[in-house]
C-alpha cells in the first residue's frame, strides 16, 4: 500500500501538464523529488531490568590492614531479561539477547553457573580516585524454551559458545558451564523471582540437555529467560591498594551493562 502511493504521487508530479512549465530557449534546472519515510521502531519480544542499588554494604576493617570481608544476607539482582508477556512469540531474525559486563565478569571461567566478577573500588566521596579491587562470586543462568509442533518441543538450560546466539556474552560458553534443568530454575529463582514470572515452557515436561538457542526461526514458537546476579550468603571481598589510616572508608563500585540484540 504504502509503495502504491509512493508511486502515483510521484507520477502525479513528473506527468502532471498543470504542474510543469515550458521555457523558450530553456537551459535546463532542478527538479525536486521528496516525501516522508516512516520509521517503524524495533520491537523485539524481550523486556531488561538492571538491578537497583545495592548500599549499606559495610564491614569492619583493622587500621592498617588492606583487606575486608562483606557477607551477604540477602541476593543482589544484577541483570533479568525475560519476555513481555507469559505467551510465546515467533521467531523473529535480530533478537537474540548479547549482554557485556565490560570485562568484569569472567566468561570463561563458569562452572555449574558461577564465575568471578572483579571491579575497581572507588572513593564514594572522591569517584575518580582508586582505592583498590572488589571480587565475588558471580551467577547466571538462562532457560529456553521452543515449539515447533506436538512432537517436536523442547526446553533447555543455555549456554553460548558463539557470538549471535542468545545471551551471549551472559552465560558460559559450554555444557559444563552452565546450570542445568531444575537447578537452573532454582538458582533464577533464588536471585528473583521476577526472572521466571513470564516464562513459558512451550507445553515441554521436563529439561533437554542443556544447549544454545537462536530465536530466529520463524516457523517456530519460542520463549526465554535469563538472570543474573551475587546469590546470599556468598562473600564481596575488598582489596586496598593502601592499608587502612582513616576511621571510615567510603567505598563504591560500578559495573556497566550493556544488552542488545542480534
Amino acid at each position: 500500500m504504502k509503495k502504491t502511493m509512493i508511486a502515483a504521487a510521484l507520477a502525479s508530479t513528473v506527468f502532471s501538464g498543470a504542474a510543469m512549465a515550458w521555457t523558450a530557449g530553456g537551459t535546463g534546472g532542478n527538479i525536486e523529488i521528496s516525501g516522508n519515510i516512516q520509521v517503524t521502531p524495533y520491537v523485539t519480544p524481550w523486556e531488561v531490568e538492571v538491578g537497583t542499588a545495592a548500599t549499606a554494604l559495610d564491614a569492619n576493617v583493622t587500621k592498617g590492614s588492606t583487606g575486608a570481608q562483606i557477607q551477604l544476607t540477602k541476593a543482589i539482582p544484577i541483570l533479568g531479561i525475560r519476555t513481555n508477556t507469559a505467551d510465546p512469540f515467533n521467531g523473529i531474525v535480530g533478537i537474540n539477547p548479547q549482554i557485556s559486563y565490560n570485562g568484569a565478569v569472567s566468561i570463561d571461567g563458569f562452572v555449574n553457573g558461577v564465575t568471578s566478577m572483579t571491579l575497581p573500588v572507588m572513593d564514594a566521596d572522591n569517584p575518580t580516585t582508586e582505592i583498590g579491587s572488589m571480587e565475588t562470586k558471580f551467577s547466571a543462568a538462562a532457560l529456553s524454551s521452543s515449539f515447533t509442533d506436538a512432537a517436536n518441543k523442547t526446553q533447555y538450560s543455555t549456554y553460548a559458545d558463539t557470538a549471535g546466539q542468545a545471551f551471549w556474552g551472559g552465560v558460559a560458553k559450554t555444557v559444563a558451564g552452565v546450570v542445568a534443568g531444575n537447578a537452573a530454575v532454582g538458582m533464577l529463582n533464588s536471585l528473583n523471582p521476577d526472572y521466571m514470572s513470564n516464562y513459558n515452557t512451550n507445553q515441554a515436561t521436563g529439561y533437554a540437555e542443556s544447549n544454545v538457542m537462536d530465536f530466529s526461526p520463524v516457523a517456530q514458537k519460542f520463549s526465554g529467560t535469563y538472570g543474573a546476579g551475587i546469590q546470599a550468603g556468598n562473600k564481596i571481598k575488598i582489596t586496598l591498594k593502601t592499608a587502612a589510616a582513616n576511621d571510615v572508608i567510603k567505598w563504591k563500585a560500578s559495573l556497566p551493562i550493556t544488552v542488545s540484540y542480534q
